[in-house]
């Protein structure tokens, strides 16, 4: 009797942990479940979106420039003449306390006189809402001079910002796609039944600060075979300098003479 007793104490046991055992099993995975979305909670409170994160980032920028940014620039007329009345104004957001532009290669207008082989910096003036003006005089050598707007400690320049100072009549010549194509045109048409010999590029004399991108100088070599007013008969060296109308503008000669 004691050991069918048993017996049944055995199966009824046996039962009771079957039936515990998926409660157990499914309570261990909701658990895991469960500490898995906590988890995942607790890391997308610790870190913000990356939209705000981008506008954290982008007023942290702003803030460093003293919330001032330049938008555009204006000069006026754009190609000038050497020597000619200039405007340039800034249009910009912001309340600056000072704006100025810098004309690289270019000098003041008190010294018209190779004024190219120093950097000129004109300070402008508060004009309309947003606008900051200055009438000036453009540089007496001709050339394309990049700018660079300053507000405050903040800088700006576009690969179009340049002022273009071009001699009367210089856009009206045929451009060249090369600058040495340019010059051959120019020599071609100026000494007729001349010999050319050489054409080399040097470099930019050593004071000479405008932008290499759109200035380059050449000299050529030819035979005169005969007397003239101004050049003698014999071998002759001449030079040009060649100025590109802006990035991927074409190549024309503005001048040229004995000397560079």
């Amino acid at each position: 009797m004691s050991g069918s007793v048993g017996y049944r104490v055995t199966i009824l046991a046996a039962v009771l942990l079957l039936l515990a055992l998926p409660w157990s099993a499914g309570g261990c995975r909701r658990s895991q479940a469960n500490l898995g979305e906590e988890s995942r909670e607790s890391f997308q409170e610790q870190q913000p979106p990356a939209e705000e994160a981008q506008e954290d980032q982008g007023g942290a920028d702003e803030e460093s420039q003293g919330g001032v940014r330049v938008l555009d620039l204006v000069l006026s007329p754009n190609p000038v003449e050497p020597a000619s009345a200039l405007t340039v104004k800034v249009i910009l957001e912001g309340e600056p306390a000072s704006v100025s532009v810098t004309l690289r290669g270019a000098g003041g207008s008190a010294e018209p006189v190779e004024s190219w082989r120093k950097t000129s910096t004109l300070s402008l003036k508060p004009g309309g809402p947003g606008e900051w003006v200055v009438g000036t005089v453009a540089p007496g050598q001709g050339g394309v001079y990049p700018v660079t707007v300053r507000a405050d400690d903040a800088t700006a320049s576009e690969p179009d910002w340049l002022l273009k100072v071009y001699p009367k009549g210089f856009l009206a010549e045929p451009g060249s796609a090369d600058a040495a194509g340019a010059v051959k045109a120019r020599f071609e048409k100026e000494f007729k039944g001349c010999e050319l010999r050489e054409v080399n590029e040097r470099p930019l004399l050593e004071d000479d600060k405008r932008d290499p991108r759109f200035h380059k100088l050449f000299m050529v070599v030819f035979f005169k075979p005969f007397e003239g007013p101004v050049l003698p008969s014999g071998q002759i060296s001449y030079f040009y300098y060649v100025v590109r109308d802006g990035l991927g503008g074409s190549w024309r000669v503005m001048q040229g003479g004995t000397g560079p």
